[in-house]
């Protein structure tokens, strides 16, 4: 069994650093659907370039990070070498289930987008 204070220790840093890139990823999505309103309210073909580069570098960056969360060496995390096998399945599952979320023939992106260029307040 693991010492509470010592799992505390090491994922107390890995909470705060998935909470940081959620929110660093959570922001540029705010930027890509300004610009897909942006290209809706004006038809500029110059802005829909941009907003599909920006989506293209977006989706690319998100699915890099997710194969990096399946790939990357626990040891890097912080974990003691007893907990390398579980955090390596762990690592595997959130990868592959994050892969799914950002290519599925749904493409929740896409929706995100679109229902944050069309909110309007009430």
């Amino acid at each position: 069994m693991v010492d509470p204070d010592n799992a505390i220790r090491i994922l107390a840093p890995l909470a705060f650093k998935a909470a940081d890139k959620f929110f660093k990823f959570v922001t540029w999505a705010f930027a890509i659907a300004a610009l897909q309103f942006a290209v809706k309210a004006t038809g500029s073909t110059p802005l829909k370039w941009v907003s599909s580069l920006a989506t293209q570098i977006y989706v690319t960056a998100l699915l890099l990070q997710a194969f990096y969360v399946a790939m990357r060496h626990p040891s890097t995390l912080g974990m003691p070498e007893s907990w390398h096998g579980v955090s390596q399945i762990v690592q595997i599952i959130a990868g592959f289930t994050l892969v799914l979320a950002l290519s599925s023939p749904a493409f929740y992106l896409d929706q995100m987008f679109d229902a944050l260029a069309q909110a309007r307040p009430k």
